[in-house]
């Protein structure tokens, strides 16, 4: 089974690197018919270049998993150096759309404010050398921005869908247990949980430098385990007394202490209060601490 899992695994990311390539090598091949159009024959260099790029699409189907990240980098650094064959008229057009397609994937405003003011002047410089290397760094710039923004859609995308997963379970499982009296705390447990999860949603970083989507990923197990310890902490909080609430007449201690004996039976409502209650106390710590706030004025 892990067999045929990884094998799937490794021929999806063959597709998607054959993919890249081949779009790195139309993208070569579409600026030398530019090129050619506006009156620039096709360098020597780039018949090198398109004879490298096919021979990194021959390697695809016989690479290991880990040599495809390496076929995927060397092709878009290729597919880069399109950036000195363009015609000069169109050198500035160009760079100036590469920077607008990162301001509409939502790349935070400061660095594409860099961009444009270290690059976009050399853009239309009269001296082509100058403007070609411009629109290479412009074209290098978007593309890793290009895969970053990929990453990072997948990324989240793939994280919120664990956690939601996560949430119904948890729910689901904390109905069931309530039903049973030596059960209850597990399931205010498991209620504390999807609260956790739910607010850990709610928190998933915007589309930013890596080193801030990486420490956000590694928050979320804290995040986690604090939503927990702060619901388990509000529950104790509540059956003391600190802050009473009321469910149709009765407290929370009242609730818990009826679905936790045995022959007393925990009703629906009963039920649906304690796990958002629960919940509630591990999706915000501000409930917490608005909690912590009236402990001393209970004393």
């Amino acid at each position: 089974m892990f067999q045929h899992l990884s094998e799937w695994w490794t021929n999806r990311k063959r597709r998607e690197v054959l993919s890249d390539v081949r779009g790195e090598r139309q993208a070569l091949e579409d600026t030398l018919d530019r090129a050619e159009m506006n009156g620039i024959p096709r360098p020597p260099a780039a018949a090198t270049y398109l004879e490298q790029l096919a021979a990194l699409e021959a390697q695809i189907p016989t690479a290991a998993r880990h040599e495809l990240d390496d076929i995927a980098g060397k092709a878009e650094s290729l597919g880069q150096l399109r950036a000195y064959f363009y015609p000069p008229r169109e050198i500035d057009d160009a760079g100036h759309l590469a920077i607008d397609r990162m301001t509409e994937w939502a790349v935070p405003e400061a660095i594409v404010a860099s961009l444009r003011a270290r690059l976009g002047p050399k853009l239309g410089s009269a001296d082509p050398a100058e403007a070609r290397s411009a629109l290479n760094a412009v074209i290098a710039e978007h593309d890793s921005w290009s895969l970053y923004t990929d990453d990072h859609e997948e990324m989240t995308t793939r994280v919120a869908w664990w956690l939601l997963s996560i949430i119904a379970a948890s729910l689901l499982s904390a109905f069931i247990l309530m039903r049973y009296p030596w059960l209850v705390l597990l399931g205010l447990l498991s209620a504390a949980v999807a609260g956790s999860c739910a607010s850990v949603i709610t928190k998933i970083g915007p589309l930013d430098v890596t080193s801030e989507l990486e420490a956000s990923l590694r928050r979320v197990p804290t995040r986690i385990g604090t939503g927990i310890a702060a619901s388990i902490i509000g529950s104790g909080l509540l059956c003391w007394g600190f802050a009473p609430i009321a469910f149709q007449s009765k407290t929370y201690f009242d609730l818990l202490l009826v679905c936790a004996t045995p022959g007393q039976g925990c009703s629906a409502p009963s039920i649906l209060g304690l796990t958002a209650v629960s919940a509630l106390l591990g999706f915000s710590e501000r409930v917490l601490t608005w909690l912590n706030e009236r402990v001393p004025t209970s004393r």
